[in-house]
């Protein structure tokens, strides 16, 4: 008699509490533990290169990680646009490949975060508009021991930033050759000789062919994940842009112009 007494109590306790819960809070919030905290990490790149071929059937457009409490977060509902981002357990992140690969309007686009009924956010970039090399050495006179370049491009509104890249023809997309910020917000530069020569150290160029590309870029794409599908990975990655109360990270868009070439030889 006393335990059902006892029942009883309890029981109507938890009844009184969830009822305090739920006039404090509403029906529909998300009550959480005592002291939990929820925070996120998004960082992520899209990619726009005329460059790539039908042949490299494992580029994408976009891609990004997340975290949630520095833990891989792989069941995020993640929009880019319209398009619906899968997670690639493979390789740990959240991707799309559109088709065919050709400039978008440009235009500024918003990713869309979901992590179930626990969290929600936006996050904004730009789109950038195309890219064209407008002035380079004749690919006709080859450039001797790899002398100094200069270049020149079009410019494209809301670009926050260039990079130049040079890489040997034939080794694009495998993380090897030169990349540099341009730092003067112009649209030329003149490339160093050290970006024909693998090894910067060594005396001699490499000889060859030399496909030469110019990336505009907004924000702050990831590095890491931008690596793999860029010709040339970015010189090194930029600040933080993401400084939201439940999110931080870093995200931008690059676009990539056509490749121009040069022939390097030695005398």
């Amino acid at each position: 008699m006393e335990k059902m007494k006892n029942l009883r109590i309890n029981i109507f306790a938890i009844i009184v509490l969830i009822a305090i819960l739920a006039g404090c809070n509403g029906s529909s919030d998300i009550i959480e533990p005592p002291g939990s905290t929820y925070k996120y990490t998004l960082n992520g790149v899209f990619v726009q290169d005329v460059n790539v071929t039908a042949l490299k059937t494992d580029s994408n457009n976009f891609a990004a990680t997340m975290t949630r409490n520095t833990v891989e977060l792989q069941t995020a509902q993640l929009f880019f646009g319209n398009s619906v981002l899968g997670f690639d357990i493979t390789d740990s992140i959240y991707t799309f490949t559109s088709s065919p690969r050709a400039y978008k309007i440009p235009a500024t686009t918003t990713i869309n975060i979901a992590d179930a009924a626990l969290f929600g956010d936006t996050v904004s970039t730009f789109v950038l508009d195309s890219l064209s090399i407008t002035n380079s050495p004749d690919p006709l006179i080859p450039n001797t021991n790899g002398t100094p370049i200069f270049v020149e491009w079009s410019s494209a509104a809301n670009i926050d930033g260039y990079v130049v890249a040079v890489v040997l023809d034939g080794f694009e997309y495998t993380n090897i050759g030169y990349s540099a910020y341009v730092t003067e917000m112009g649209t030329s530069t003149t490339i160093p000789g050290d970006a024909f020569r693998i090894n910067p150290l060594q005396t001699n160029p490499d000889t060859g062919w030399y496909n030469i590309y110019v990336y505009g870029y907004h924000g702050s794409p990831d590095v890491a994940l931008s690596s793999e599908m860029l010709p040339v990975a970015f010189p090194s990655q930029l600040s933080n842009n993401i400084n939201h109360a439940n999110l931080t990270g870093n995200f931008g868009s690059i676009t990539v112009s056509s490749k121009a070439m040069i022939h390097v030889v030695s005398n």
